[in-house]
Formats: C-alpha cells, sequence, structure tokens
C-alpha cells in the first residue's frame, strides 16, 4: 500500500488555533484588537483566565536570496556547479572547499529571523503583563513552519537554545518568555 499527501503543506495556524480554542478552552486576544492594540502590544492567545499566554509565530518568508546572497559571495566561482534547474544548497556544501564557512554563515543567518521572532514576542508579553499582570503565569512562544525547508527541526533547536540560554553574567535575553526545562 502507498499513501502520498496531495496539495500543498498543512494550514497549521488554523490547526494551532482549533487547538488553543477546543482543547485549551483558550481565547484569541485579537477577538478585542481595537481594545488591545490601542493599549498596547498583545500575544496571540490567554488561556486558564490568562494564566497562559501563547504567541504563535509561524515562518513563511523565503529565505532563498538570503542564502543565495551567500553563495553569490562566499563560494569561488571556479568551484560553483552549474545547475539547471532549482538545486539544494546542500550539494553545494558538499563540494566546495570552504563548505563548512558557508554552511555556519547560512546558519548564523537563518537565526537571526528566530532572534527577530523571539523578541518580538518577547516584546508582546511585557507589553501585555504591563496591562493585565498575573502571578505565576506561563508565556509560550510556539514557531510554526510548514513551507521553508531552509528551517529544520534541528536548525531552530539550534538557534533556540543558543538565542535563549543565560549570557555570561546570568541574564535571559528573552525574559517574558517562559523557557521550561530544555534549557536548564
Amino acid at each position: 500500500m502507498r499513501v502520498e499527501r496531495r496539495g500543498g503543506p498543512p494550514d497549521l495556524q488554523a490547526a494551532f488555533k482549533l487547538f488553543v480554542r477546543d482543547h485549551l478552552k483558550g481565547r484569541a486576544l485579537d477577538g478585542d484588537k481595537d481594545v488591545e492594540a490601542a493599549a498596547g502590544r498583545f500575544p496571540d492567545f490567554a488561556c486558564f483566565r490568562d494564566l497562559l499566554l501563547i504567541e504563535m509565530k509561524h515562518l513563511e518568508a523565503d529565505q532563498g536570496d538570503r542564502i543565495n546572497e551567500i553563495f553569490q559571495t562566499k563560494v569561488n566561482k571556479d568551484e560553483m556547479p552549474y545547475f539547471y534547474a532549482s538545486r539544494d544548497g546542500q550539494h553545494i556544501i558538499d563540494k566546495v572547499i570552504n563548505g563548512e564557512e558557508i554552511k555556519s554563515l547560512i546558519a548564523t543567518k537563518l537565526s537571526r529571523t528566530i532572534e527577530r521572532v523571539l523578541s518580538s514576542a518577547n516584546d508582546q508579553f511585557a507589553s501585555y503583563r504591563l496591562r493585565h499582570p498575573r502571578k505565576n503565569s506561563v508565556s509560550l512562544c510556539v514557531i510554526l513552519n510548514s513551507t521553508l525547508r531552509e528551517f529544520s527541526p534541528d536548525l531552530v533547536n539550534h538557534a533556540l537554545f543558543r538565542k535563549m540560554k543565560k549570557d555570561k553574567v546570568g541574564t535571559l535575553r528573552f525574559p517574558r518568555i517562559d523557557r521550561g526545562d530544555l534549557f536548564h
């Protein structure tokens, strides 16, 4: 028996919204968008009488141009293979002498996207909690990706670990986002 998926990737945003609404009994804060936006920034969902805040971020901006820029500037023109169709960047990295440097540059560039996502979520949680303080609350940033191959689970996990860890003096970069036990 052979099973194939037809069509594009699933609509993760809709599925996640349904999960929060139906299973966590959460409410979308953008239902009061005009009131909340006038007061400041806010996360997407609140659950359990505002004890759990959830910000949903969806990675959807194509990263091809950013990655191609690295290939064009860092790969020696004599080493660049010819392509007559779409290409997989791993094919180039495997064939050039400075492949590890290129892989590191790509990971760093893509990690900056994760950093911007975390910074935005952190600001949203801080603004909302300033207006609606709660003790013992949890703020959760959920990053969804269904279309961008560049953001592999390993790359995203590595970027999250690096960006969320404490600095040398023990300060958190994004203190409004709860880290859980993954980063202790």
